[in-house]
């Protein structure tokens, strides 16, 4: 039984890993997509638009990684994985944007609405972790109620 327990927490440990590895790649991805979006040359033709830019794949990417990350997160750490990975997916976001500001790639006016969709992400990850703390108390009483129990069964 003991090393069931064992193998679990050697798993949750790697899956969580894994995990912020994967979210970090969203970050990075959500990060070169808000900085270099501006910069992609679309061919519009017959009707429809098209680009080879490797740039226009990075948001999916990055929603993707981020999805993947917070799934597998959440199974590991609980809600306090979606919480962190979707804040850092929002912010490298955020950053990218406002470096191609810096970088003159876009202009400050035409991205109020990416503004507000890495805000509304930072809302998201803060219900994520409003939805934890009460997840955190109630493990954190449960393990104190074994121990108490163990403890009276020992004696």
């Amino acid at each position: 039984m003991d090393t069931r327990r064992t193998n679990l927490r050697q798993w949750k440990i790697l899956v969580a890993l894994i995990s912020a590895a994967v979210a970090a790649l969203g970050g990075w991805c959500a990060y070169s997509f808000g900085h270099l979006a501006d910069t992609v040359s679309w061919d519009c033709g017959g009707g429809s638009c098209a680009t080879n830019d490797l740039v226009s794949l990075f948001m999916p990417a990055a929603f993707m990684s981020t999805l993947a990350a917070c799934v597998f997160g959440a199974w590991a750490m609980g809600l306090i994985a979606p919480a962190i990975f979707i804040a850092v997916t929002a912010w490298a976001f955020r950053s990218g944007l406002q470096a191609a500001i810096a970088d003159g790639y876009t202009s400050a006016t035409s991205v109020g609405f990416e503004m507000t969709v890495s805000l509304i992400l930072f809302i998201v990850a803060g219900l994520c972790f409003l939805g934890w703390i009460p997840m955190f108390i109630n493990n954190r009483q449960v393990a104190r109620k074994v121990r108490e129990k163990a403890a009276g069964l020992s004696n």
